[in-house]
């Protein structure tokens, strides 16, 4: 129903008008899922009694919640360039792209939200570099090329 009166907007305050309408509408509609309840409280409003979120500083947000997220692209050997450290993907995803995910003491990096590898990391004291990477960590994937390895790599 909000998509019929969103392409009819002309304007921006249009849209934000009917986002505010839409909002407040879902809000104290009943809903299925709180059908169930006993307390008679069948609306997000009324589940939530007035309560609002509180909004904390992005300081504080970091220290909470210290994840932090890159893209990159593995080369044709499935490995990736990450802060002057070549790190392993898969090989049978050459070129394609990945994400690569650091957080306190551990690096992970992904392909459609599949892990492909993990590592532990030590970060510099800014918590934005990497100061050391070891304990590598290959995940068996369903993007593992069919090519066989002609000569085993050796970890040393």
């Amino acid at each position: 129903m909000s998509d019929a009166k969103y392409a009819r907007a002309t304007s921006w305050e249009e849209m934000l008008a009917i986002h505010r309408a839409w909002m407040h509408d879902y809000n104290v509609q009943r809903h299925f899922a709180h059908e169930e309840r006993e307390d008679g409280r069948h609306s997000p409003v009324a589940v939530l009694g007035g309560r609002r979120i509180t909004k904390k500083k992005t300081e504080v947000l970091d220290r909470i919640l210290f994840a932090t997220r890159y893209t990159r692209h593995l080369d044709k050997h499935g490995f990736l360039r990450f802060q002057n450290w070549k790190l392993y993907g898969e090989r049978g995803l050459g070129s394609a792209p990945v994400t690569v995910w650091v957080y306190e003491g551990s690096l992970k990096v992904e392909h459609q939200a599949v892990t492909l590898s993990q590592y532990t990391v030590e970060l510099q004291d800014d918590r934005k570099h990497l100061q050391e990477i070891s304990h590598p960590r290959l995940v068996e994937t369903p993007f593992r090329s069919p090519q066989l390895m002609l000569f085993e790599s050796s970890t040393s």
